[in-house]
């Protein structure tokens, strides 16, 4: 896995380059990002450069330990699994981190430590990993992903160098799509600005009937909301928990269809928008709705967004945002 394999995250990439050239690496890492931003991909390549014999910018990619850890079966390189779906419980963690990290490497001069959904460790968990960061032998490089840093603990937070994943621009994503996955070109647009220059959401478009199913269940709600009666308001703040795993997406798309409806009544033109197939739709709220409105709509989606990765209850949360879509006028 090369760096340059990866699109966008340069700041990273760089970081990790110079950090491995120059002997500087850190023994902790939290790595944050959206689901499917690349951060497992990042992750296995700055493990593929550290124990790569000839890494010069980038890994080989030929040497033993590239061939290992790119077929995953480097010793040294441990992606930490859990048996319960939503919990790393503390024993996984003393038994794959903890206890196994006193043993020295096996070939190379690191042992790296993967750990996705970290933030799925229960307390007791990230206490025992955070007594192995604080005083971590010299080989060991322990790498946190989450989609959300604050859900760990704050005394883990300030052990680790934390590195943020950024959304890759609209432009390169969609060219990405249509050179690599031969997306016709408003579908590519489409893809890159509802994914919100998330790489792995926008490929995961091409081929997701679920995904297009949830995409035409929130278009219809967007439409029906400012008629929608208290029964329908509940039943879409129903539908909109049951997709909890998926909001962030849903957010992605609310964003994109208020900015359609804002550039809409900024222009009257239908031509640029990106939901150009819910044109009509998208003219009847323009009409009904003051920039004001669209602009509160706007800030109530990123209020939801925010309210979301502070852990405020899913349920009132939903409810205050619907209510404001369908007020907001």
């Amino acid at each position: 896995m090369r760096f340059s394999q990866i699109l966008g995250q340069e700041k990273i990439k760089n970081h990790f380059r110079q950090a491995i050239k120059a002997g500087t690496s850190s023994h902790a890492y939290i790595i944050e990002g959206e689901k499917s931003s690349g951060k497992m991909m990042l992750s296995v390549a700055f493990a593929q450069s550290l124990l790569c014999e000839n890494f010069d910018e980038e890994p080989c990619g030929i040497c033993p330990a590239c061939l290992k850890v790119e077929s995953k079966s480097h010793p040294d390189v441990i992606y930490v699994n859990h048996a319960k779906p939503n919990l790393i419980s503390v024993e996984e963690i003393r038994t794959q981190v903890d206890q196994d990290i006193l043993i020295k490497p096996y070939e190379a001069a690191h042992k790296v430590y993967i750990i996705d959904e970290s933030d799925k460790m229960n307390e007791q968990a990230q206490n025992a990993i955070l007594k192995t960061i604080e005083e971590p032998p010299s080989y060991g490089v322990i790498i946190l992903l989450t989609d959300n840093a604050n859900k760990l603990l704050p005394t883990i937070r300030s052990r680790c160098l934390k590195l943020s994943m950024t959304p890759v621009e609209k432009n390169v994503l969609k060219k990405y799509l249509m050179d690599a996955y031969e997306v016709v070109d408003y579908q590519a647009e489409s893809f890159a600005s509802y994914s919100q220059g998330v790489v792995g959401a926008a490929v995961n478009m091409i081929s997701a009937n679920e995904e297009n199913e949830r995409r035409e269940s929130i278009i219809r709600m967007l439409v029906q909301i400012k008629n929608a009666d208290a029964a329908q308001i509940f039943q879409f703040e129903k539908d909109l928990e049951s997709e909890k795993d998926h909001l962030p997406e849903i957010f992605n798309l609310m964003t994109i269809w208020y900015r359609d409806v804002l550039l809409y009544k900024s222009t009257g033109q239908s031509h640029k928008l990106i939901f150009m197939d819910e044109a009509k739709a998208i003219k009847e709220i323009a009409e009904k709705t003051s920039y004001h409105g669209i602009s509160e709509s706007l800030k109530a989606i990123e209020k939801a967004r925010y309210n979301m990765r502070t852990n405020v209850n899913i349920t009132v949360n939903l409810d205050l945002l619907l209510r404001l879509l369908k007020e907001n006028k």
